[in-house]
């Protein structure tokens, strides 16, 4: 791929003409990222949708609508990438560059500590502008991302936690609770009724870049779907440092964060601050939970996905014991692991 960018490169960027460099940045089953150094001393990333011939030509159209989705965002003032140009038929899109670090190095760098607040304010915007262009972007929506079919997989995806929570609250805390289940099914039965929105649908710390300036910007706009923005606000704010052999588990969450947060996208969403609170706090609960298991199959894994998972679950069981809201449920959980 590498060749066809050098030959397709000089018609896409004619300001930029000469490449100097590529340099690959990351690989996965979905896309190749390249950063691009030109002899102008510009700097570019290109990316290639491997899955773009696909979706060509359909609403969903991976290329089209992140041109889409991206042109909205920046007339609203919203940190993302600018697109430089696009060559559809060989799935390339080529982006200005926004940054060398993503937020999950930074808070594994430990030098997140003056971010948090311009992290949560890029995510309220992006929030914000796609609430008022959902109505135009509906018809984009990727398949299998409607709000019933999101509300379907993560009812799937917690089954297997619900079936062995007592035993895994047991391992973690010594402790064992008559009204677990109960206060469990609370929780998950509250996610029915939370709205969700329509937004970015790859959303972790990594896809959120920081300039030299510490401004974030946040990647991943090609796919779109209807998801809580609380649970989207707690992955894309949570450090996972997934290949680190020194990775720990790093949210930038904290209470007064989050009721910052509530308090500021109640002008948006269609919940209260209180509601959006709990949602948070239920969203919380689970993920790091979820964590707690993956680390507990780590430790046993040949080829765990995680290293340092004793200090990851130290992370985890930390978190685990704070709280966000006024949900009874969700407290009786957590007082589990203040003990």
């Amino acid at each position: 791929m590498t060749n066809h960018i050098q030959n397709l490169w000089s018609s896409l960027v004619p300001n930029h003409p000469n490449i100097t460099t590529i340099q690959p940045i990351s690989e996965s089953r979905y896309h190749a990222v390249w950063k691009v150094h030109t002899s102008d001393q510009q700097l570019f990333a290109v990316k290639h949708h491997l899955f773009a011939p696909l979706t060509q030509g359909k609403p969903y159209d991976l290329i089209d609508v992140d041109n889409h989705v991206t042109s909205l965002l920046l007339a609203d003032g919203v940190s993302v990438p600018r697109i430089i140009a696009t060559h559809p038929e060989r799935g390339l899109t080529i982006y200005e560059w926004s940054g060398e670090h993503t937020l999950d190095d930074l808070c594994q760098q430990h030098t997140h500590g003056t971010v948090a607040n311009k992290v949560i304010e890029t995510i309220l915007t992006l929030e914000s502008s796609f609430q008022k262009h959902a109505p135009q972007l509906y018809a984009r929506v990727a398949p299998g991302s409607t709000e019933q079919e999101t509300l379907t997989s993560f009812t799937e995806m917690t089954i297997a936690l619900t079936d062995i929570l007592p035993d895994l609250i047991h391992t973690l805390t010594n402790q064992t609770s008559p009204t677990l289940q109960t206060h469990w099914q609370n929780i998950l039965h509250g996610m029915n009724d939370a709205p969700m929105s329509l937004g970015p649908t790859d959303y972790n710390a990594r896809n959120i870049v920081l300039s030299s300036a510490h401004q974030p910007h946040i990647l991943e706009l090609a796919k779109i779907g209807y998801d809580w923005p609380e649970r989207r606000l707690i992955q894309y704010t949570t450090s996972l440092g997934a290949h680190l052999p020194t990775g720990r588990m790093i949210g930038l969450i904290t209470p007064q964060i989050a009721h910052t947060y509530a308090q500021k996208s109640s002008k948006h969403h269609p919940a209260s601050a209180g509601q959006i609170l709990t949602t948070l706090d239920r969203h919380h609960l689970i993920f790091y939970l979820f964590a707690a298991l993956q680390c507990l199959q780590a430790s046993t894994d040949p080829h765990p996905p995680w290293q340092n998972t004793n200090a990851r679950l130290h992370d985890i069981q930390t978190a685990l014991s704070i709280r966000f809201s006024n949900c009874k449920s969700t407290g009786s959980i957590r007082h589990l692991f203040q003990a």
